[in-house]
């Protein structure tokens, strides 16, 4: 909730600043040429760009602690070859994809408030970053096909995540770093489920043959 009220209150303020610069724009007369004319441009450029950022953020998920946020289900299509179904439980959609391997791993990106926000109780916000297929050997896992499948990072063109992990002073509030679930067993039949916490990732086993697995 304070995640949302505070990505509206940045865009309210993008408004009024948008509005200034419109002001500035029209007003009249145009004696002052370029130099009105470019603050103008600037403010609405400020405007449109912070606008634009916190547009992005909302497309950062923020569940509660232990919420599950993506269900995958696995088919074997030969040795060390998996069909996967991955649900992104928060967005509703389906994603359908193989990947070659023993065992798999999600990655995500996190938006995390920082000081008082996260005082407050601001959970962080993520986004699902990709999928990828690893083997037990180490030598094959050198040598043999790596697949990996990666979610489109939808953000009007903007990459918060990257611009928070090169340039951490621009947003100060905000952190940009990862979290995992890793070295899961893929297997014909398994289902897992997998939520966040306050630590990072964590997969479990839907049905009993992904709790074998993971019990294993």
């Amino acid at each position: 909730m304070i995640y949302s009220v505070l990505l509206i209150v940045i865009l309210l303020v993008c408004a009024v600043i948008a509005f200034a610069g419109v002001r500035v724009l029209l007003r009249q007369p145009w004696v002052r040429g370029w130099v009105r004319g470019t603050a103008g441009l600037g403010l609405l450029a400020g405007a449109l760009l912070v606008a634009l950022v916190a547009l992005a953020l909302f497309g950062y998920r923020q569940p509660s602690p232990g919420a599950a946020i993506a269900t995958l289900g696995f088919e074997r299509v030969d040795e060390q070859h998996f069909r996967v179904t991955l649900v992104d439980t928060r967005a509703g959609e389906e994603h359908r994809f193989e990947l070659h391997g023993d065992q798999w791993e999600l990655d995500a990106r996190l938006v995390q408030w920082v000081g008082s926000l996260e005082r407050l109780g601001a959970n962080p916000g993520y986004q699902l970053n990709q999928v990828s297929g690893r083997y037990y050997a180490l030598a094959q896992d050198r040598t043999e096909q790596r697949t990996l499948y990666g979610f489109d990072q939808a953000g009007y063109g903007i990459d918060v995540w990257a611009w928070l992990e090169r340039y951490p002073w621009l947003l100060p509030v905000l952190q940009a770093r990862t979290a995992s679930v890793s070295f899961v067993p893929m297997a014909d039949g398994a289902l897992y489920e997998v939520r966040v916490d306050t630590s990072g990732l964590e997969a479990r086993g839907l049905n009993e043959r992904a709790r074998t697995l993971l019990a294993d």
